[in-house]
Formats: C-alpha cells, structure tokens, sequence
C-alpha cells in the first residue's frame, strides 16, 4: 500500500494476502495520528493490533471531536461477521462544541458489537470537573451509570441514561441529573436527519452551564423547559 488516508493521516507499507485475510505492516503518519498497525491471519480471519499517538485529531462524527494529544492500543479479531475488540484510549486537550476536557481515559471490550465500556474523565484545572462512567454496548443500543463532582459537589443520575439506535440516529431517553438540590432532565435525539433536544429543569444551578460553555459566569438557579428542533431546514426552539 503506496498512500492510504486515515482521519489526516497517511498510512503506507507492506502487506500480503494470507490464508483469506491480510499479513503485514502499516505505518501512519500526518496530522492526526501516528503509528503502526500490525496485520495477522489468525483463526480463519483477520488480526489487527496497533499503538498510535494522536496530535490534533479532528473527528467528523455526528458530534465533531478534537483530541490535542494522546494514545490508542487496539486489539482485535475479526472472522466473517463477528468481531472481538479490546481497545484503550488516553487523551488530553479534549474538545466537543463548547466543553473541554483536561483528560480522558477510556477502556472497552467489545464482542460481536456488544460489551462494556469504562471511562473516567477530567475537566480543566479551573473546571473542577471529574466523571466516571460504565456502558453497557449492544449493536442496538447503550446504557450508561456515571457519577461525578463538579466543583466538589456530587454531581448523580436517578438511573442509568438509555441511547437507542433509531435506523439512521439516536434517541436518547429521558434521563435526570441531580446536582446541589436540583435537577435536569434531558433527552432528544441526534445523528440523524432530525435533531431534537428537551431539558426540564428544576431548581437547577446555572453554574453548571460552565462545564459546556466555560465562563458563562451564571449565578443563581433555574426552573423550566427549553426544547430545540432541527430538521435540515430551519430550526426552532422554545424557552418556558
């Protein structure tokens, strides 16, 4: 393989046909990440291991990420449809629309597109913010229980938050965050042709607003609704 484009990345190298699957080695460089994947013919299929280092890696996904600095170890087996995949991610400088993470740790092990999924993840220094998650994966959905502190305030869910494949999108039930005596529930759907947002809050401190846009500098508490449609034509929203 001559040049091969992977998330800004070129990978190149040697590879050659071997008992239906691939043996060889494939070395990434560029904007993004770096690295080397080793490929294997093991068991009737195709074996993929791998170490990269991430630097300014933009992700284009239904929710655009930015990772500033970082690493990926990847395992997996892949025989016809089914898959067994055990992969790490650490990473620093991370970014989605307007929340900034200082670090991400993240493990999953995932077999035939279900498995578990721990994450651990800290804002900025300034944020005060940290979170630990466990997912539960299945090709058809995702259920997730975290907990954190915010500021050193506990910061709960009243049960575990529910993502459901949709066809084309999510659809992430209503789940409710506590924090310092009040609450917000939210759900919606996203990644799709529609995206819908509804968050009900409840005596909620808007200082918690900082996590997603930092510096808002909000005092005080709020109680109501605010929901947001968009459909690929005009959006629409409303506040109550």
């Amino acid at each position: 393989i001559d040049r091969l484009n992977v998330a800004g990345s070129t990978a190149s190298g040697l590879v050659r046909p071997d008992k239906g699957a691939l043996t060889g080695q494939l070395a990434l460089v560029g904007q993004g990440m770096s690295g080397d994947l080793i490929l294997n013919a093991e068991g009737g299929g195709q074996r993929v291991t791998g170490q990269l280092a991430l630097a300014d890696l933009v992700l284009s996904s239904p929710v655009p990420l930015t990772i500033q600095q970082g690493e990926v170890e990847i395992n997996a087996l892949f025989v016809g449809p089914r898959s067994d995949i055990q992969a790490t991610l650490n990473a620093r400088g991370v970014q989605s629309g307007g929340l900034t993470l200082g670090r991400v740790a993240a493990q999953a092990n995932l077999v035939d597109g279900s498995g578990e999924v721990t994450a651990s993840v800290r804002g900025t220094r300034r944020s005060g913010f940290e979170l630990q998650a466990n997912a539960a994966v299945s090709p058809n959905g995702v259920q997730v229980l975290a907990e954190g502190s915010y500021q050193r305030r506990p910061i709960t869910l009243s049960g575990p938050a529910r993502f459901v494949r949709t066809g084309d999108g999510w659809e992430v039930q209503p789940t409710q965050i506590n924090y310092e005596g009040g609450n917000i529930a939210i759900g919606g759907e996203f990644g799709g042709k529609t995206t819908l947002f509804a968050a009900d809050m409840e005596n909620m401190p808007l200082q918690l607003l900082d996590l997603a846009y930092a510096d808002l500098g909000f005092l005080g508490r709020a109680s109501g609704l605010v929901s947001y449609q968009s459909d690929g034509t005009v959006p629409t929203g409303e506040v109550q």
